[in-house]
């Protein structure tokens, strides 16, 4: 019995060391979503890294709102981005960290949007992020899939060749689709003209295939809706409670040992309904889910 009562507490040790450990990681992964709101400043106050919030009141000119919300909302899916990237390497115990260009001075970067360095500063991966077109109907989102598509065939578009473009995801299974005809396509009006002896315009249809399977292997799915681009652009709070809660609900789930995650859980569904109904200030809402500072 003596024996049994020991490996017990040796569990229940056990069990409780993993749980804070889980909530120490899913805190931090938390916490990005906060910095990603805020953006990040230097000892002086100054603002080093733009947030949500710094975007979601970026000028908008009546005459030409559509384009500039869209744009402004391109800005905010790469802060998002970086910032989910960054909490799920948090929770995976991965030390790789990755940033917007602008955040480690690389300025409107010519190719890399989104990337990560080595110690010496040297891209070790990188991405553009490309949120075009429009996306309230069906129709609008194909001819916006094809369109992207067109352009990074471009020589204009050249230079992002052989690096991962990150797009809508509304947008990813259709552009890549297309991009996968067009090289299809061409190759098989590659192979007539070949048939016909006509060597020259052969070998320029199968270079242009070629250009459009490299597309079709550049495109990624950024994970992220144009839709919810928008939304935190427009909605910067409500939009980082939403990821907060998300991840201490993650949290919850996958260390329901943990009494602590519950209520962390259950605390951060209570307070996105606070927030959501006007109740409550999303300042203290994420002061409650986990004691977290959320200052403005």
């Amino acid at each position: 019995m003596e024996k049994k009562q020991k490996r017990k507490d040796s569990l229940d040790i056990l069990a409780g060391l993993s749980s804070n450990e889980k909530v120490d990681r899913y805190g931090k992964a938390g916490d990005e979503s906060i910095k990603g709101y805020k953006g990040e400043f230097d000892k002086n106050g100054k603002l080093v890294k733009k947030g949500l919030k710094k975007v979601s009141k970026s000028k908008v000119n009546p005459n030409n709102k559509y384009a500039n919300i869209k744009q402004h909302a391109g800005f905010s899916a790469e802060i998002n981005y970086r910032d989910k990237e960054n909490a799920e390497n948090i929770i995976k115990g991965k030390e790789k960290n990755i940033y917007r260009s602008n955040d480690i001075g690389r300025g409107n970067d010519q190719v890399y949007d989104i990337l990560s360095v080595d110690d010496n500063g040297n891209p070790t991966w990188g991405a553009q992020m490309k949120f075009c077109g429009k996306f309230g109907k069906e129709q609008e989102i194909q001819k916006s899939s094809e369109d992207l598509v067109k352009k990074l065939a471009s020589d204009k578009w050249q230079k992002y060749r052989g690096n991962d473009v990150l797009v809508p995801s509304e947008q990813y299974e259709k552009s890549v689709e297309y991009a996968r005809k067009q090289a299809q396509n061409l190759k098989e009006q590659s192979i007539k003209y070949k048939q016909q002896g006509n060597i020259e315009k052969s070998k320029i249809l199968e270079q242009k295939a070629q250009i459009y399977e490299q597309i079709s292997k550049d495109i990624k799915n950024s994970g992220i809706s144009s839709k919810e681009a928008v939304f935190m652009r427009k909605y910067p709070k409500l939009a980082t409670a939403k990821y907060v809660a998300k991840t201490a609900n993650r949290a919850g789930i996958e260390s329901a040992l943990g009494a602590g995650v519950v209520c962390t859980t259950i605390s951060a569904a209570q307070n996105l309904v606070g927030v959501a109904c006007g109740d409550k200030e999303i300042d203290e809402a994420l002061v409650d889910i986990g004691k977290i500072q959320f200052r403005q």
